[in-house]
């Protein structure tokens, strides 16, 4: 659920803010 929105998300936001919210997606996951 929580990937769906951030890849919702992703969509509207600039590409700045897309790398951030890997990292923050790739730390959640570790």
């Amino acid at each position: 659920m929580l990937i769906i929105l951030l890849g919702g998300m992703l969509a509207f936001f600039p590409p700045d803010i897309n790398a951030a919210t890997f990292q923050v997606e790739a730390e959640v996951k570790q």
